[in-house]
């Protein structure tokens, strides 16, 4: 019997170990592809790799870059949303603040100040921005 718990744990931590592998190349490719400007295929790679891991907050983070760059502001919005709420990292705030920029609706706009106002309590940049 503990040589099968072994086993199990065998496998189960060579899967894991794989799946970091997996996660980490499809992130270092969206980053080469990002530098590339070929956010299309970039974006592809993060989606992949977001699946797989959906708290990778580096990933998480180039998806955002992309989808800013790509207009995609309502994805964007909701990646921004999903890092503040899971995940304090100093990254997601600049990002942020710098969303403001993106919008072109009204409402849009509205809804994401509704949506992060929580998040920047007493943060000048962030009141400065709105």
């Amino acid at each position: 019997m503990r040589q099968y718990i072994i086993v199990v744990f065998l496998i189960v931590t060579s899967n894991v170990f794989a799946q970091k592998i997996n996660v980490d190349s499809l992130y270092y490719e969206a980053r080469d592809l990002y530098k590339t400007k070929a956010y299309e295929d970039a974006l592809v790679k993060t989606n992949q790799a977001l699946i797989i891991a959906p708290n990778y907050v580096d990933i998480r983070i180039l998806q955002i870059r992309i989808e800013q760059q790509t207009k995609r502001v309502e994805k964007a919005s909701y990646d921004i949303g999903y890092l503040l709420k899971n995940n304090d990292s100093v990254l997601v705030k600049p990002l942020a603040i710098k969303h403001f920029y993106n919008f072109k609706n009204k409402i849009l706009l509205a809804n994401y100040i509704a949506n992060t106002n929580t998040y920047f309590v007493n943060n000048i940049d962030y009141k400065l921005a709105k």
